[in-house]
This record gives C-alpha cells, structure tokens and sequence, in this order.
C-alpha cells in the first residue's frame, strides 16, 4: 500500500540522516586528533 511506502521512506531517510550525522562526527574527530 501507499501507506507502507511512505514508512519505508520516512525510515530511510531517518537512517540516512542519522549515518551521515555518525559519518560526520567520526571526521570530525579524526581531524581534530590529528
């Protein structure tokens, strides 16, 4: 149904956010150790 594409979505997008938040963070890091 429409309705569970539209979950789907919202979830991939929620995990795409919060791995480019994590991804982010991680360089962050490591930049600021070297």
């Amino acid at each position: 149904s429409s309705r569970m594409r539209a979950t789907a979505l919202k979830h991939a997008l929620l995990s795409y956010l919060f791995g480019s938040v994590i991804v982010a963070s991680v360089v962050n890091l490591i930049a600021s150790g070297l």
